[in-house]
């Protein structure tokens, strides 16, 4: 193999430069987990991971996924209205959150499970407004191939992040310490991006706003079209968060959250630098007139064969590893693994060519695609509530339907990947 031809390829070599700086970033995150599993209970990361969602979900709703049209504009005027679009409508939605939850703090945080420390339901709004802001600034970083500096960002989000829980559990280990350190990340990696890149990103907030209402007019078919069905896809994944503190416990939503988390950051190690980078020279292809299919097969074949072997591992012994890794208790987490590896797994490379429908605009099958897996989760959420089934037959029920829906996924994208664009 030339491994200077090799590496002269702008795929591989952007490839490399994510893949170092997420691969960084997962490295600190798991060291720091080791420490704070020895910090914190299942329960303190329970109520974490229920901020985290709502957050999650609240940041698809206050951007009306401009953001997703970023990497599309043949002029970079465009693409910094979308980004300030976004980035203005997060802070103005979460902005009125916060407003509407001052007359209803001790029922929200009675519902957050936050009622010995009421103000802290006031941390959702804080931590909605940064994760918009993060993802929003990264599609804008993507487009113009700050590759470096997405990856930096990375970096220091973890280590900002974990650096505060860490040092904030020798002093008193409240749950607490976690929702700051996860909002700080955030905000650090929002500001690395801003900074790093101010004299391309800066000038994106003057635009006039009348220039901004013509361009948000102009694709306002993503506020339209893919508002409603991403955030039943957010309420879909989140979903199982949601209804096991409500139908089991905190403790339970812990393991299992943990569990989720620990098994994301393999497949967020690479699928990640993968996906941004395959969503770039996609686009260019396919609006240059040419089809991507040879990009989405090898993309494919070189992900899955990379994850046989962890992923094989995981199936096996995963209880044993997280019990060794994190400490003694931990291994109900490695158990709800164990459960979820083979759809794990299947995600880990189908989430590489996601944006397959986006690059091709076809946002009918986005949307049919997003209510299917939303209804099959409402019926099986119904099933285990109306008969009482045990949490290990619930994340039996979520593997099974996120595997259907992955190979679903896999199929129409093999179909969309063949067809090309008009030149621009």
């Amino acid at each position: 193999m030339d491994v200077k031809k090799l590496w002269q390829s702008t795929f591989v070599k952007n490839t490399a430069i994510l893949f170092a700086g997420t691969a960084s970033a997962a490295a600190i995150n798991i060291a720091f987990r080791t420490i704070l599993a020895r910090q914190y209970t299942p329960e303190d990361f329970g109520t974490l991971s229920l901020l985290v969602t709502l957050a999650s979900i609240g940041a698809i709703m206050v951007t009306g996924r401009y953001e997703f049209g970023i990497l599309n504009p043949k002029e970079d005027r465009e693409a910094k209205g979308l980004l300030a679009i976004a980035i203005r409508s997060a802070l103005f939605f979460s902005a009125l959150l916060a407003a509407i939850i001052i007359p209803f703090q001790s029922m929200v945080a009675g519902w957050m499970q936050v009622s010995d420390q009421p103000h802290l339901v006031y941390l959702l709004p804080a931590a909605t407004f940064f994760l918009a802001a993060v993802v929003s600034i990264t599609e804008y970083s993507n487009r113009n191939k700050f590759y470096l500096t997405i990856a930096t960002s990375r970096i220091t989000q973890r280590v900002s992040e974990g650096g505060l829980q860490i040092g904030l559990a020798f002093l008193q280990p409240l749950y607490s310490n976690l929702l700051f350190g996860r909002i700080l990340g955030d905000a650090t990696a929002f500001f690395t991006i801003l900074i790093r890149n101010r004299k391309k990103i800066g000038n994106a907030f003057t635009i006039p706003r009348s220039e901004l209402k013509e361009i948000a007019k102009k694709n306002n078919s993503y506020p339209i079209k893919l508002l409603l069905p991403q955030t039943m896809a957010s309420l879909y994944g989140k979903a199982p968060f949601i209804f096991i503190i409500w139908q089991y416990s905190s403790k339970e939503l812990g393991f299992f959250a943990f569990a989720s988390q620990m098994i994301a950051i393999p497949v967020t190690l690479l699928s990640r630098a993968v996906a941004s980078v395959f969503r770039q020279e996609a686009a260019e292809l396919y609006h240059s007139g040419k089809n991507f299919h040879s990009l989405y097969i090898k993309t494919i074949k070189n992900i899955a064969l990379l994850g046989l072997i962890p992923f094989g591992a995981l199936f096996f012994i995963a209880p044993e590893i997280f019990e060794w890794v994190f400490g003694v208790g931990w291994a109900r987490s490695g158990f709800f693994v164990q459960i979820m590896v083979i759809a794990i797994y299947v995600g880990f490379f189908t989430s590489c060519i996601e944006t397959t429908p986006i690059i091709v605009d076809n946002k009918r099958f986005i949307q049919n695609w997003h209510y299917s897996r939303f209804s099959f989760n409402a019926v099986l959420i119904f099933i285990c509530w109306y008969f009482q089934l045990e949490i290990e037959y619930y994340i039996a029920g979520i593997t099974f339907t996120r595997l259907l829906h992955y190979v679903i996924k896999l199929i129409y994208c093999n179909k969309f990947s063949k067809m090309s664009g008009n030149v621009v």
